[in-house]
């Protein structure tokens, strides 16, 4: 047999399983067919964890719709790319547009204050670890070192991410979030947030929208280390996509 390809279960009793040993069969046995057939593909779940992926291998995260939805342990001759960061190597996959783009190594971005746009990774990029691709691609820049979200002076429409144009910076504040929300007439507020502990649906509460105002996003954030809110305006469904 020259390779094989294996669709593990990922549930158990209804609930989804967020570790290898948990598959059913389990991942150990599944890694005794290699014995035989060097090549092989195993799907998991997209969540995996880092220190659970063996050496050698290449994990593929697959999107679709803006949804990272499976992963994929290639091994032997189905790998398509060779470890460089870590002890195995990563790709991605963007449906329905079909991209598929291999690990590469570049320098790290720096970090900055909001400019013109604020990207959001599409969740397999983040998964992958290329958010730092992605940024040179885009001449982008991170909000924080530990926060995928990008920003940039340039617009572009990219499958591989969403974009907002910014209205309003301010630091994390509910007086000041409520005026700015006044101030720009939104009457329905999209909360976003990364790197706050904060539950968008009671944060959702607290907000005053004006009454038949126009949508709005609001990101909760931090920027070097800064607690912030940015009120966005969606351009996600205004404008044609185009591939980078």
């Amino acid at each position: 047999m020259d390779a094989v390809f294996l669709d593990p279960s990922r549930r158990s009793g209804g609930k989804r399983i967020f570790n290898l040993e948990g598959l059913e069969p389990p991942f150990s046995e599944l890694m005794t067919l290699r014995e035989h057939t060097p090549s092989m593909g195993i799907k998991i779940f997209p969540g995996i964890n880092y220190e659970e992926i063996p050496a050698g291998c290449e994990v593929e995260f697959i999107s679709h719709n803006g949804l990272c939805k499976e992963g994929v342990l290639w091994f032997g001759d189905l790998r398509k790319t060779l470890p460089t960061e870590f002890s195995f190597s990563r790709s991605v996959t963007i449906l329905p547009e079909d991209i598929h783009i291999e690990e590469q190594e570049v320098d790290p971005v720096p970090s900055g204050e909001p400019l013109t746009y604020i990207y959001e990774p599409d969740p397999a990029i983040i998964r992958s670890h290329m958010v730092e691709w992605l940024a040179w691609e885009l001449e982008a820049r991170k909000l924080d070192n530990n926060i995928a979200y990008l920003t940039s002076d340039r617009f572009i429409k990219t499958p591989l991410a969403r974009v907002w144009k910014i209205e309003k910076v301010m630091s994390f504040n509910l007086k000041k979030i409520n005026r700015s929300i006044a101030e720009h007439h939104i009457g329905h507020i999209v909360i976003k947030k990364r790197g706050l502990p904060v539950e968008p649906e009671e944060f959702q509460k607290k907000l005053k929208s004006v009454k038949c105002g126009k949508e709005g996003t609001l990101f909760l954030t931090r920027c070097m280390g800064r607690k912030m809110a940015i009120i966005c305006a969606d351009l996600n469904c205004i404008y044609p996509i185009n591939k980078l």
